[in-house]
């Protein structure tokens, strides 16, 4: 029976659990006496949202972030309470709003929170992530389109014949996909039905028996270096 780590971060505050999120989102750091008192989820962020400022984090009114939240990265699983939660994003170091919204949470689930679109037009993308095994010598994708600009894409493997995930558009979200990775690939962000390629993630950034998300950001339409089209990649988790 394979083995599994989940990427978790512990951050100072969130909604004031301290307790490390395992798969089933319920074993406590042992150095730590604090139990949460309600059902909690799992959240991961991710900003893919290309002219926005650096960001604060809040969920129902606490501040979740240590450092700033700036285009392109990310920070893995922490807890939050189940339910419908208040989710804001600020300007760093500020009370200037960027994007607010509720989201929901059902407890002992994990998701992921993607900022998109531009900050005139914010939209929340918010993933379930029910992660699975991928076969020996494999890893396991799922692409997320969040570039609102790009039209529809595929994600292939370089070299490879066909895609694996077809004609996405903006805020979709595939499935978990396995694939297979040589040294020598990469993982291509292409124009539906073309070779015209958008972004790209090389094999470096794959170990087998990993589960990833992969996500296009920024946009096609834009004379600014920093905001044009990229691909983001986040290990859900790592089943050893």
């Amino acid at each position: 029976m394979k083995s599994i780590k989940q990427n978790i971060k512990r951050w100072p505050v969130v909604l004031g659990v301290v307790c490390s999120v395992a798969i089933a989102l319920s074993s406590c750091v042992k150095n730590h006496n604090v139990t949460p008192t309600k059902p909690i989820a799992g959240l991961a962020l991710v900003d893919a949202c290309p002219d926005a400022p650096a960001l604060d984090f809040y969920l129902s009114g606490q501040q979740v972030n240590l450092n700033p939240i700036t285009l392109g990265n990310y920070f893995n699983y922490f807890n939050a309470y189940a339910g419908n939660v208040p989710a804001v994003f600020y300007q760093a170091g500020t009370t200037t709003l960027v994007a607010k919204d509720t989201i929901s949470l059902a407890a002992n689930h994990s998701y992921t929170l993607f900022l998109a679109n531009t900050e005139a037009h914010a939209d929340f993308i918010l993933t379930k992530d029910s992660v699975t095994a991928p076969a020996s010598g494999t890893i396991s994708v799922r692409f997320v389109d969040a570039s609102p600009d790009a039209g529809v894409v595929d994600l292939i493997v370089k070299g490879a014949s066909g895609s694996i995930v077809p004609s996405v558009g903006y805020r979709s979200v595939s499935g978990f996909m396995p694939v297979t990775v040589a040294a020598t690939d990469s993982l291509q962000v292409r124009q539906s039905g073309t070779s015209t390629i958008l972004a790209s993630v090389p094999a470096s950034h794959f170990v087998n028996g990993s589960v990833y998300t992969v996500w296009l950001y920024g946009l096609a339409n834009t004379t600014v270096a920093a905001q044009k089209l990229k691909a983001g990649i986040m290990q859900n988790a790592y089943f050893y």
